[in-house]
């Protein structure tokens, strides 16, 4: 009541938070005691793994899910699932009712989800809507979505959902033949009949993300991922495209896909979070991709085998219990989540039918292996990290060989197994802590007893002395192999505010590494009393020389969002996270 807690830096303090805090409390003892074996609630306990969401096991197991528009476009809207509860909307005819539509589907869905919300091609669904209008229509509807969406207190423990959003430059060329919902419901072409409307939705949602709210902070949701395909890598799309690096310099918010390598195939989509789906389970892009998304991951202290192991050979064998325990888990929470999907009948959003089938498609849901502390265990084996060549190829054969018992397991059960880098916003801290206390001669990681954090899952240490490029060559080869989900942190210095040097670098990326998705993070400041916004870390405002209401922002894990100062106890950070904040370098020019 009196502080609050720090596991969720999306979350602030109030009575709601108190409220779920202590609810989280009780359904964490209920599925440690009454759900999970005990040597699975052990492993959890004593900081062999970490189950994530634990709180959310009993009553709701499925973790995130990718959102299809054009079904609520078709069939219409009913947020409680049944409509027995709430007003029931029919087909929208007007790109109002669709903005407000596509915010109420993540608000009512988020109920019956432990995770996030996202919606992939979300313009070209939206595209037909927008067809015949102005552009200052256009403009002004996705300024009413992305305000709800940022104003909506509605989630869980009082916070705002975390929604994202797909946004793509054309029509891609799988979609262009695909029959396109309009007003009513009604198919009225296909989308490659709205490549018009396709751009100036985008232009309209990136223009109102770089205005900004009417203090001139960065709208924070959803966090909106750009696709960067063959089709729009060409001169007829620069100008959207430099806009878009525009709002990467001035507030760092935007996401980039590479759908270039060979392993994104036609179709991938991501959240902010960084959990990821693509074309590669069954070869249908929308059984793959949409009405389903990550149901689980468990987390491996990758470390603590390093401490344990008395040579690369052990490793393995750790791995292998390791990774049975992550088995176990998550086999008992798929079995949870068929439970609350069929027999408790508590998911009633998820279970609702579309034409024959219900909307979510739990068949195509993953299962994850996640990590953290590559770098780490690598170090306290052979005495390098990941900068160095030879121990960073064991790091590769270790995730390699995590990835072929996901391989196994998707043949023997038929389920979706993969290998995802954890987001870690407190497993990282949670882990780094709690082996200082048990490994105190052994133990490595950064900063001090009170302040401790592993790096997350593959990423090079953020403190790295490597160059920009060097840093991109390693943490590019991990993209392939963890195709649950990834991300790449540049995190840039004040002077990298030219978008043209951005646009640059986005280049050099897409055409020449294997990196899938990655975002530029820049760190803010905002002066609460003059509402200015600053470049860095700044504990005093340039314009009126506020000292104790300067607020500062950046990239927690995927998403940005309020720090708080590194001195202080306000902001919803860690104090591990904020200390990785300050002991991350940043490039310059």
């Amino acid at each position: 009541i009196e502080s609050g807690n720090k596991d969720n830096a999306n979350m602030m303090h109030n009575p709601e938070t108190i409220h779920k805090y202590v609810a989280d409390e009780s359904l964490k003892q209920y599925a440690l005691l009454n759900i999970l074996p005990h040597n699975l609630a052990d492993a959890h306990m004593n900081g062999t793994v970490h189950i994530h969401d634990l709180e959310f096991f009993a009553g709701r197991p499925i973790n995130c899910l990718q959102h299809d528009l054009r079904q609520f476009i078709r069939y219409g809207l009913k947020v409680d699932g049944t409509g027995d509860h709430t007003s029931v909307a029919g087909a929208p005819n007007h790109i109002e009712t669709l903005m407000n539509h596509s915010g109420e589907i993540m608000l009512a869905a988020q109920q019956n989800m432990s995770g996030g919300q996202a919606m992939s091609l979300w313009n070209v669904f939206v595209a037909p809507f927008a067809a015949g209008l102005p552009y200052e229509k256009i403009k002004q509807a996705v300024e009413m979505l992305i305000f709800n969406l940022n104003m909506a207190y509605a989630a869980r423990g009082g916070q705002v959902p975390f929604t994202s959003i797909g946004l793509e430059f054309t029509v891609p060329d799988f979609l262009k033949d695909e029959p396109a919902y309009g007003p009513g419901g009604k198919v009225v072409g296909v989308y490659g009949d709205f490549e018009k409307e396709v751009r100036l939705l985008q232009k309209a949602f990136t223009e109102a993300l770089i205005k900004g709210d009417s203090e001139g902070k960065p709208h924070l949701f959803p966090n909106t991922i750009y696709y960067l395909r063959k089709e729009c890598l060409t001169p007829e799309f620069t100008e959207d495209i430099d806009r878009v690096h525009y709002l990467s310099a001035k507030f760092g918010t935007a996401y980039f896909i590479n759908m270039l390598p060979d392993y994104m195939g036609n179709m991938a989509n991501y959240m902010g979070c960084r959990t990821r789906l693509s074309d590669n389970w069954t070869g249908d892009w929308e059984k793959d991709c949409l009405r389903t998304g990550n149901l689980a991951y468990v987390t491996m202290n990758l470390p603590r085998i390093g401490y344990n192991a008395r040579d690369e050979r052990e490793i393995f064998d750790y791995l292998d219990d390791y990774m049975k325990i992550v088995e176990d888990v998550l086999l008992l929470r798929r079995e949870r989540a068929l439970k609350c999907l069929n027999d408790y009948k508590i998911l009633p959003f998820l279970t609702q039918k579309m034409g024959e089938d219900p909307y979510y498609m739990v068949d195509n849901s993953t299962l994850s292996f996640g990590f953290v502390g590559l770098n780490e265990m690598l170090q306290a084996q052979t005495g390098a990290g990941l900068e160095d060549p030879s121990s960073n190829q064991l790091g590769l054969d270790v995730i390699k060989y995590i990835n072929e018992r996901a391989d196994e397991l998707k043949a023997e059960t038929g389920l979706r197994w993969g290998v995802i880098q954890t987001p870690a916003e407190s497993t990282a801290y949670r882990f780094a802590t709690m082996d200082r206390e048990k490994y105190p001669d052994q133990v490595i990681c950064n900063g001090d007893s009170d302040a401790s954090y592993y790096t997350n899952s593959s990423h090079v240490p953020v403190d790295t002395n490597m160059s920009l490029p060097e840093k991109i060559k390693i943490e590019s080869e991990y993209h392939p192999l963890t195709q649950g989900g990834h991300i790449f942190h540049a995190f840039m210095g004040e002077s990298y505010s030219d978008p043209d040097s951005l646009m640059s670098l986005t280049q050099k990326i897409t055409r020449k590494t294997d990196i899938g998705f990655w975002a530029y993070s820049s760190a803010l400041s905002f002066c609460i009393n003059c509402k200015t916004l600053m470049k860095g870390l700044q504990t005093t405002c340039s314009h009126c020389g506020e000292t104790k209401n300067v607020e500062w922002y950046d990239r927690i894990t995927g998403y940005v969002q309020q720090v708080g100062h590194a001195d202080s106890a306000s902001g919803g950070w860690n104090k591990g996270k904020k200390q990785e904040l300050l002991d991350r370098k940043r490039w310059e020019q």
